[in-house]
């Protein structure tokens, strides 16, 4: 994830005297899309805290209207003033929400919405705008947003593997009062299958249970707390983002390969 964000993003982003000697051009944005909880959002501000770029996060919500045409104007105001506020970065999150596809929609508003982003997004980045989205069903995204010139960057989450599932554990019991005993390697074995919001709950209800007692944190009790959690993602439900995953990758010249994320202690 950094080495893809370094040096397709953020070299581009803080280098603009090599963008103009070597004539390169810099990428308007990335949608990082996968089954829920996995962390696309997490990640998104981690890029920006490292990138020390201005960020605005941005939800449906913040761009709704009343008016007529008046999330369109909302839609124009926040790309002028990411201009501004030069170099910065967008993150849209639920980005499918915001452009739906325009052929299975008939809400003339809505659609004008979409044409905003559209006009907005063409070539953005020489503006000096990159654009994160995040997307748990990017098949619902109108694909003029999905062409490069505008998301340049089809990134697929999938569900944490071994190592980043046991960096997950490494990160969420940190500052807890834990037994020593505790191994993660273990917890990451059990847990196969389990979305990063998973991890965190677990360990979460794990921490309640302990309070309550009045212990440490212990192997025995996070044990006991995977044996009741459920899984937020189901074998058939993963199997469908697979399948998108190899539709939205196909199109694209360069593939990409499936990454994940750690979260280090």
């Amino acid at each position: 994830m950094k080495q893809i964000f370094y040096k397709d993003i953020l070299f581009l982003l803080k280098n603009k005297e090599k963008v103009e000697r070597y004539k390169l051009k810099i990428p308007n944005g990335a949608l990082l899309y996968g089954p829920p909880g996995c962390g696309k959002t997490y990640i998104a501000e981690k890029f920006a805290q490292e990138s020390g770029l201005n960020f605005m996060m941005v939800k449906a919500s913040d761009l709704g209207s009343i008016y007529i045409h008046g999330t369109q104007g909302k839609i124009a105001e926040l790309f002028d003033e990411a201009e501004k506020k030069a170099p910065t970065v967008i993150c849209f999150d639920e980005f499918d929400a915001m452009v739906p596809d325009r052929s299975r929609m008939d809400n003339v508003g809505q659609s004008g919405e979409v044409n905003e982003f559209l006009s907005q997004l063409n070539n953005c980045s020489e503006r000096g705008i990159f654009v994160i989205g995040t997307s748990n069903r990017p098949d619902r995204i109108d694909p003029a947003v999905l062409r490069t010139g505008r998301i340049d960057k089809l990134i697929y989450i999938p569900l944490p593997d071994k190592e980043a599932r046991k960096s997950l554990f490494v990160f969420q019991l940190r500052d807890r009062w834990c037994e020593e005993t505790i191994d993660c390697e273990i917890l990451a074995d059990k847990t196969a299958g389990y979305v990063a919001s998973d991890i965190t709950f677990i360990v979460n209800e794990t921490a309640l249970t302990a309070a309550m007692k009045d212990i440490p944190n212990s192997q025995e009790l996070l044990m006991d707390e995977i044996g009741k959690a459920r899984q937020s993602v189901n074998k058939e439900q993963i199997e469908v983002y697979e399948s998108m995953y190899a539709r939205l990758e196909s199109g694209r010249i360069e593939e990409r390969r499936r990454i994940g994320f750690a979260a280090y202690k």
